[in-house]
Formats: C-alpha cells, structure tokens, sequence
C-alpha cells in the first residue's frame, strides 16, 4: 500500500481544519481590501489545485487497497489485534486505527455478530480457529 495515499488523506483531514481558519482570514482581507480580488483568486485556486491532487492520490488508494475492510471487520468482528490485523491483511495501521476510531465495532458480542464480514475475513479466522481447536 502507498504510503502517499496514507500520508494524502490524514494530510487532507488535517488541512481541512487549517484551510477553515486561512480561507477566513483570506476572506477578510479581501474584504477589507488588504488583498487585492487578484491575490484572493489565484490563493484559492492554489488551495483547490491541492486538495484536488489529494483526493485524486486517496481515489487512487482506495481502489488499490482492497484490503481495509478486510481488517476493519477482522478487527470489528474478530477482536483481532490492531497490529496484527494490519499485518495479515496487509494495510496501512495508522489508517486501520483511523477508520477504527471513527467507526468503532460494536462493544457488546450481539453487535459484533450481527456485522455483514466479508466472506474472506469469515474464511480465514474460521481456518485460523479450527487450526487452534485441533491443537
């Protein structure tokens, strides 16, 4: 996995926090005729030029990177360790952590066994569990 799609997306989340507050304070300079309209238009258009290229760098990620909801339901479902789930399915952890923390698995047992897991999570920890149970 690209770690520049990685690195694109938590960047983007962040900007958008930052660009609210310099597109305010580039909003009101321009209203208070500090900026020139020119100034105003071709800082915006920068801004835009940037968060376009993320989004198409994180558009790019998520269709090469089919493994994350993978190891967002071997996680959710499984209680399988963060880290190790990151490793087996072969992601990112930072953006498993992410997603995690953003859309937390259910904590009750009832609401992680009602969680749609793709077929290909159920076949490896079915697999996994019969190996253990034979031990």
């Amino acid at each position: 996995m690209s770690s520049e799609y990685t690195d694109n997306l938590l960047d983007l989340l962040n900007i958008f926090h930052a660009l609210e507050s310099e597109f305010n304070s580039l909003y009101i300079s321009c209203v208070l005729k500090e900026i020139d309209n020119k100034t105003f238009d071709v800082t915006v258009k920068d801004c835009i030029a940037s968060v376009k290229n993320s989004i198409q760098i994180i558009r790019q990620g998520i269709k090469a990177d089919k493994n994350m909801a993978f190891a967002y339901y071997d996680v959710a479902r499984y209680q399988t360790d963060i880290t190790d789930a990151a490793i087996e399915w072969q992601v990112d952890e930072r953006l498993l952590r992410f997603i995690l923390t953003r859309r937390p698995p259910p904590e009750n047992p009832e609401g992680r066994h009602l969680l749609a897991v793709p077929p290909e999570v159920v076949k490896i920890r079915e697999v996994k569990e019969t190996k253990n149970l034979s031990l």
